[in-house]
């Protein structure tokens, strides 16, 4: 759903940054008063002793840890380890009830072997220090089947964070600014015609998430503006994206890169201070503030303690876990 396909990341191990070097930049993070470390993919749980290695160590440097998973790969003693660390959460990813997921995710029984099964491993685990986090996107694809799966998570009594569809193809939208043009080069993009449909989806999230208070991580205000999302209109009054101030990625490889915006550095031979101060990263800066392309995705979108505590005890009770 983030173009992950498209991404080059190296398949030989021989490029990798080594797991030696990644616990010492966790010292460096914790030096530097980073607060939480997560690992995406791919599917991190390929290597788990690897993953978890590095996990624990930044657990136990206080660090608050998460990770990525489509569910294949989950097990009772892979919860119950990760529980062991300390306090964090797994974010799973759920496009939709049954044969959709599976047809979205282009694999049958990924919703069965991968949703399902997570899911029914952390109700009979029910880990102390760990939290389950629906991601799920809003397509073309699933757009019907949306209601059913929130529904379904706030029976569940987990959370749940909605995003767009996201193709990383912001020179084409630029470019464009045709809704319509956006999905017949996209097919999950959401065409006007369905629009309504959308409205019509996200007043029925609004309406569950009162139904199960604290199920749904999204602000009303956010939720709402997917629709203008897939509008374009975002477009005409794009907020400034802080991305860059707040976080770092850095890819199997030790490249550290942004959306768009080029290489900043490596820190197979590069600290991660000296990459957080040089002049890449500031000029990277100062280029997303000034992005035309508000893309809604949840590296730039976080709740607020207060919106969490707005929303219900019960969110805030399994944030505080």
């Amino acid at each position: 759903m983030c173009n992950v396909p498209a991404i080059p990341i190296p398949k030989e191990r021989d490029s990798w940054i080594s797991t030696e070097r990644m616990l010492e930049i966790i010292d460096e993070m914790k030096e530097m008063g980073v607060a939480e470390f997560g690992v995406s993919g791919g599917e991190p749980l390929l290597d788990v002793e690897r993953l978890f290695k590095v996990l624990e160590y930044a657990a136990k440097r206080g660090i608050y840890t998460h990770f990525g998973t489509n569910g294949l790969l989950m097990s009772e003693e892979i919860l119950r380890r990760y529980d062991s660390m300390g306090v964090g959460h797994i974010s799973l990813s759920f496009d939709a009830i049954g044969e959709v997921h599976d047809l979205i995710r282009g694999k049958a029984g990924t919703f069965e072997d991968g949703v399902l099964k997570a899911i029914e491993i952390f109700k009979k685990v029910n880990p102390k220090n760990i939290n389950l986090k629906i991601n799920a996107i809003f397509s073309n694809d699933n757009l019907e089947q949306l209601p059913e799966l929130i529904e379904f998570v706030g029976k569940s009594k987990f959370m749940i964070f909605l995003q767009p569809f996201d193709p990383c193809a912001y020179d084409f939208f630029l470019k464009n600014r045709d809704a319509e043009a956006a999905h017949r080069e996209f097919s999950q993009w959401i065409p006007p015609d369905r629009f309504e449909l959308l409205d019509d989806v996200i007043e029925q999230t609004i309406s569950i998430e009162k139904k199960y208070p604290g199920c749904l991580l999204n602000d009303i205000e956010h939720l709402r503006a997917i629709k203008r999302y897939f509008s374009l209109e975002l477009l005409e009054n794009p907020a400034p994206c802080t991305v860059a101030f707040e976080k770092l990625w850095i890819r199997a490889n030790g490249d550290v890169k942004y959306c768009n915006y080029g290489h900043i550095g490596n820190l197979k031979d590069s600290s991660l201070r000296e990459i957080w101060n040089c002049d890449r990263i500031r000029k990277t800066r100062k280029a997303m503030l000034n992005c035309k392309f508000v893309c809604l995705l949840g590296c730039i979108y976080s709740s607020s303690v207060f919106s969490i505590f707005k929303k219900g005890m019960r969110t805030a009770r399994l944030l505080l876990k």
